[in-house]
């Protein structure tokens, strides 16, 4: 499934939102719970083994040079509108879903009725992961698909390797402006987030250790300068990934993950005008995850 220029879902209320993000896994935000950090990498290979191999690791953040295609990214950009959801999408089924879930999808009901000869073939291959890679850059201008194709591949095929059992599979291009979205800082539902953003700057993201977890119920209803301060103090200790920057965060569902997974938000220093264009991997396990759903 591809959707070009998706239209803006309609927006949950803000008090729904932040009840949710503030209350959502609060018996595991706690400083004495969670010793995570964000490591640094050098290559695709070495973002994957950091990941594996380093369970404190819950962000791995590898910052490449600039994009040889940055100056026709950037000029590709301006001239689209900005999404609410995504620009364009790909979902890929990449296993079987969670009986136990008290409202089995449509997926689930199905699946329950079938054998696993059957089942097998609605999984998802590599082939299949590979061409969904390439269908979600059908619209950009062709000079960015090859690259930025191969990019979303690469993130991908590492988040399947790191936790196979997941069950769905969602490839994103966005196009977000200055407003953006995730403002808050906050942690994620999913099981792992792999992202590039090309243009402006990258998710920012920090360790557990300048995390002030008690503040996140106490900031609910707080402006997000407010918040921000509150929640994060040492603002020195934000990691900022330049663009073109390789980003892997650890949701709470991460396999063995203490506490709860990385906390990051969208940056503040975007400029009024700028929009960001991002390639973003989700792996979600159990039922199928709404497009644009954090």
């Amino acid at each position: 499934m591809t959707t070009r220029q998706r239209e803006a879902a309609a927006p949950r209320s803000g008090c729904e939102t932040l009840e949710r993000i503030a209350n959502e896994g609060n018996a595991k935000r706690t400083t004495e719970l969670n010793h995570g950090r964000v490591a640094s990498a050098s290559s695709f290979a070495s973002v994957e083994q950091i990941a594996r191999e380093q369970p404190d690791a819950k962000g791995v953040i590898w910052q490449r040079c600039a994009h040889v295609c940055q100056a026709e990214m950037e000029q590709w950009v301006a001239g689209q509108e900005s999404t609410r959801g995504a620009f364009s999408v790909e979902q890929l089924f990449t296993g079987v879903e969670d009986a136990g879930t008290s409202q089995p999808s449509k997926r689930a009901k199905l699946l329950s009725t079938m054998s696993a000869t059957d089942i097998a073939v609605l999984v998802a291959e590599p082939e299949d992961v590979q061409a969904a890679c390439q269908k979600v850059v059908a619209w950009l201008p062709p000079a960015l698909r090859g690259p930025m194709s191969d990019d979303a591949r690469h993130l991908a095929e590492i988040l399947l390797r790191l936790c196979p059992d997941s069950t769905w599979l969602t490839i994103q291009v966005e196009i977000v402006d200055h407003l953006g979205t995730c403002t808050r800082w906050h942690q994620d539902r999913y099981t792992a987030r792999a992202l590039i953003t090309y243009t402006g700057p990258a998710t920012w993201c920090v360790d557990d250790a300048s995390v002030r977890y008690d503040q996140f119920a106490q900031t609910i209803y707080a402006p997000m300068e407010e918040s921000d301060a509150r929640i994060v103090p040492n603002s020195n200790s934000i990691h900022k990934p330049q663009p073109n920057a390789v980003v892997l965060m650890k949701g709470n569902d991460w396999p063995g993950i203490r506490g709860v997974g990385l906390t990051h938000k969208a940056p503040n220093d975007v400029e009024p005008g700028l929009k960001r264009l991002i390639i973003k991997v989700d792996l979600v396990n159990g039922k199928r995850p709404e497009i644009g759903e954090e």
